[in-house]
């Protein structure tokens, strides 16, 4: 099984990610063989797409 098989089964869960030196906490919204996308929510409720290169990420962490 490989890293994106593996996440690709959260989708839709909330994730943190780390990509030295910062910190993401979103939805999981989608998987490539390159990338992962997560959709963050704002203070102001508007949410965010980020897209982080999947060779760049620490550690995925599905939170419960």
């Amino acid at each position: 099984m490989t890293f994106q098989e593996m996440v690709r089964k959260f989708i839709g869960n909330q994730i943190e990610v780390a990509v030295n030196p910062s910190y993401y906490e979103g939805t999981l919204k989608e998987v490539t063989e390159t990338v992962i996308v997560i959709e963050e929510s704002t203070v102001y409720g508007q949410a965010t797409e980020v897209i982080l290169n999947d060779a760049q990420i620490d550690y995925v962490r599905v939170l419960v």
